[in-house]
């Protein structure tokens, strides 16, 4: 491509701009300025003095106006210069963004081929592990034009690697958990929910003993206090005949007797005993 800035022609002349009268105009700054610089501010003169500021600041106006104005006129053939070259410009800068428009898309594309072929390679690595090729995030990097194949299929593997260990890990975390719960002869459904929710299995079964600790006691103090009130309605009862007499409240319960035969297991037996204790049945063994 052919250079083109040799065909640049300008008739440029170095300007000038000079303050001719500058050591005047600076001892005569000077000397107003020495005049106050020391001012001291009294109640007597705060009203003189406030104007005075304002006269020194139109002194300062004038000069900054005068400074900008000509500032204005100096950067005038610059200002032209400027818009000219750009006008000149305008034709390359549309060339370049239509270039760099369809570069753009062009780069977009291939990296959209990458990492569709990427995500093949990764489900059909898949197939042959634990691992979910969903779950496997592609690296932003392995889209790039300078990261080579063979780099993106290692890191890929080691991606799902690590993936299957995890799976491992989790599969062990929740046999470990069922086969505490079972021990503990609880629903081991919400602990492993807490798994699933990322929380470690040693926390999780320190969790469930916890759980059943406190349902322990909570059975425990239940048991308790319907024993107490077995206990105090036991002692104010009073059997008359065939009626069973609260001698406090005055209710009244009718009893009623029959003889039975009762076969069966002998833990079964046990357990029917139970029953009947905890219901204040009494009963006996027959003769």
């Amino acid at each position: 491509m052919q250079e083109i800035s040799n065909n640049v022609t300008v008739d440029y002349q170095v300007g000038k701009l000079e303050l001719k009268n500058a050591e005047l105009l600076k001892n005569a700054v000077k000397e107003i300025a020495d005049k106050y610089k020391d001012l001291i501010i009294t109640d007597d003169t705060v009203k003189s003095d406030k104007k005075t500021k304002t006269e020194l600041n139109g002194l300062l106006k004038q000069l900054e106006d005068k400074r900008k104005e000509y500032k204005k006129q100096y950067q005038l053939p610059l200002k032209d210069f400027e818009n000219s070259i750009k006008d000149i410009e305008a034709p390359l800068n549309d060339a370049i963004n239509n270039l760099k428009l369809q570069l753009n898309d062009y780069d977009e594309r291939l990296a959209k081929q990458k990492e569709e072929q990427i995500r093949s390679f990764i489900e059909e690595v898949c197939k042959e592990h634990k691992a979910d090729a969903k779950d496997i995030i592609i690296n932003p990097k392995w889209l790039n034009k300078s990261t080579s194949k063979k780099t993106w299929q290692d890191e890929a593997i080691q991606a799902i690697k690590l993936q299957d260990a995890e799976i491992s890990r989790f599969e062990i975390d929740v046999a470990n958990v069922k086969a505490f719960a079972k021990q503990l002869d609880v629903n081991p459904d919400s602990y492993i929910y807490q798994l699933n929710m990322g929380a470690s299995s040693v926390e999780v079964v320190q969790r469930m003993q916890q759980d059943v600790e406190r349902d322990k006691k909570r059975q425990e103090a239940l048991d308790a206090e319907i024993k107490a009130m077995k206990e105090a309605k036991k002692a104010r009862t009073k059997v008359v005949d065939d009626k069973r007499v609260d001698t406090e409240t005055g209710e009244v319960e009718k009893l009623e007797t029959y003889n039975l035969v009762v076969t069966g297991k002998h833990e079964d037996l046990i357990s029917l005993a139970s029953f009947m204790k905890a219901h204040d049945i009494d009963f006996k063994l027959a003769e």
